[in-house]
């Protein structure tokens, strides 16, 4: 059995040149957290969350946009429920 996460986030570009964002995640534990998630040609990808932050989905937004956008991915179980969700402008 799994848990389905959806982070949706509604990101704004202020600036005058394209940002690329990353939705990242990573357990504070360090112990791992197995999770699932679709990469941006559609393949299922597997991982184990660590402390270091994982990148699930990445999306670049144009100058003077604004996108919302929908990270989804599945935490299997048994997992440490820890994870810390986070959105990083990547330039």
């Amino acid at each position: 059995w799994g848990i389905i996460y959806r982070d949706v986030v509604t990101l704004t570009n202020n600036g005058t040149r394209d940002r690329t964002f990353s939705l990242t995640l990573n357990n504070s534990s360090g112990s791992g957290s197995p999770i699932a998630y679709k990469d941006v040609a559609g393949v299922w990808q597997q991982v184990l969350v660590r402390a270091t932050p994982v990148t699930y989905y990445t999306v670049t937004v144009p100058a003077g946009t604004t996108q919302t956008v929908e990270g989804t991915f599945t935490l299997g179980c048994p997992g440490v429920g820890t994870l810390r969700h986070a959105v990083v402008v990547t330039n």
